[in-house]
């Protein structure tokens, strides 16, 4: 079988589907190293991965504070975090990563934030690359490469050249070129037209195999709490856990804060809420009322997974706009930074709770959820790239039909979406609603 190289570098919701991918192609065979941050090096070979770093720690805690700033959305500190952080350590981690390339069958998987490094080993070693875009925002090379040619094109190109590629004249052209591209979230969500040489997958969800600790559980469980977290990432404000804890004390609800960055938590909790550093989402989802979070990818598809509903305070990358699909699908709210105060998060919270539209709507996606085979989808996709046949967009796609237009094609997706007991409930009231015209 093959050699599977993943790269890819960010926070936990940009590792947690490589962890993923790479344990499903472990399972078929294929020999998996991965290339990412030092930190998660424990985690790797927990796994069975090969592993090479991306970086020390040193140079792992200077993203971390360039992450921040490019949260402000900034564009001259995403310049600089590219600059400072990137570009200082490119050339040096080409080289190391072509070395991983053996002469065995060998496929690079590449998240896209680093497409023109995964792009240009590809290309060095001759090998099939498959591009990996986290969330839709991310299908925005055209306006990427803009910023390329202006800061990055002459350094960039100058080591390609060392590495003996021809220049790149049209960056727009290499933001968009890739063979083989997959999506991790499914078709219905985000924007729904489809794109040449992408497929989307599905979400590609993160299964912690840890338990709920059971000094937790039975509280979890009994009190249904709202779920507050930030996910592996301190927020922007304190505001963030700031307003939402106070929200919370206000409507009298139990709450559960997990982040383990304890600076941005309040010293001193409410009574009947919470602050632990971890637990596993994909276990306690199910049996919380409301998930209040940053907008991450994962953490809403876990939300949408468990059938809950989410508010989000976005703020930075592709958050706000993850957010908007999501309210978009009636499973959700979001709140921007100017508006995390109590008040407005306690508004938003009490509608959330009170609507029994919203409750239809995450159950609705829930139901949509379990109809996709996302692991069943990378292992033929990695199979096709390797045999070098390119993937027509949405030619592989599982579970749902591609979705077409037309409000009669909508609603019949919509109701095969369905469980046998949500359709008798739909049933009753419509039979309910003709008896009262």
């Amino acid at each position: 079988m093959a050699h599977i190289i993943m790269l890819t570098i960010g926070s936990g919701g940009d590792l947690y589907p490589f962890f993923r991918m790479g344990s499903v192609l472990q399972q078929h065979g294929h020999r998996v190293t991965l290339v990412t941050h030092c930190i998660y090096e424990q985690e790797a070979m927990k796994r069975g991965f090969a592993f090479m770093p991306f970086d020390t720690t040193a140079q792992y805690q200077l993203m971390m504070n360039a992450d921040i700033q490019v949260q402000v959305q900034n564009p001259a500190s995403g310049i600089d975090f590219t600059r400072k952080y990137l570009l200082p350590r490119m050339e040096d981690n080409a080289r190391r990563i072509a070395e991983l390339y053996d002469g065995a069958e060998t496929l690079l998987i590449g998240h896209y934030m680093i497409h023109v490094l995964a792009q240009m080993i590809a290309e060095r070693l001759r090998i099939p690359y498959v591009t990996v875009f986290l969330a839709p925002s991310f299908l925005e090379g055209a306006q990427t490469s803009s910023t390329m040619t202006r800061y990055f094109g002459e350094v960039i190109n100058g080591i390609r050249q060392r590495f003996e590629l021809a220049p790149v004249r049209n960056w727009e052209r290499l933001m968009e070129d890739y063979s083989h591209g997959v999506a991790f979230w499914p078709h219905w969500f985000g924007d729904t037209a489809e794109r040449e040489r992408i497929t989307k997958a599905g979400f590609l969800l993160h299964e912690n195999e840890e338990e709920i600790p059971a000094a937790y559980r039975s509280q979890i469980v009994e009190e249904r709490p709202v779920l507050i977290t930030h996910a592996t990432t301190p927020p922007i404000s304190p505001a963030f856990f700031q307003a939402s804890i106070e929200a919370c004390e206000t409507l009298g609800l139990p709450a559960i804060v997990v982040t383990r960055h304890v600076d941005v938590v309040p010293q001193r909790l409410p009574a009947g809420i919470l602050h632990v550093d971890r637990l596993p989402f994909s276990k306690i989802m199910p049996s919380v009322r409301l998930l209040i979070h940053h907008g991450g990818i994962g953490t809403l598809g876990q939300a949408l997974q468990a059938g809950i509903p989410q508010l989000i305070l976005g703020n930075g990358f592709d958050r706000p706009r993850n957010a908007g699909y999501v309210s978009g699908l009636g499973a959700g709210g979001y709140l921007p930074i100017s508006r995390w105060n109590k008040d407005d998060v306690s508004a938003a919270i009490q509608q959330l709770l009170d609507q029994p539209q919203v409750q239809e709507a995450c159950q609705v996606a829930s139901c949509r959820m379990r109809d996709s085979d996302p692991d069943k989808l990378v292992v033929d996709i990695v199979a096709r790239a390797l045999e070098g046949t390119p993937i027509r967009s949405g030619e592989l796609q599982y579970g749902e039909p591609q979705q077409t237009t037309g409000s009669l094609h909508e609603t019949i997706e919509l109701l095969q979406g369905l469980t046998p007991e949500h359709r008798r409930q739909l049933m009753a009231k419509l039979v309910a609603r003709k008896a009262k015209a």
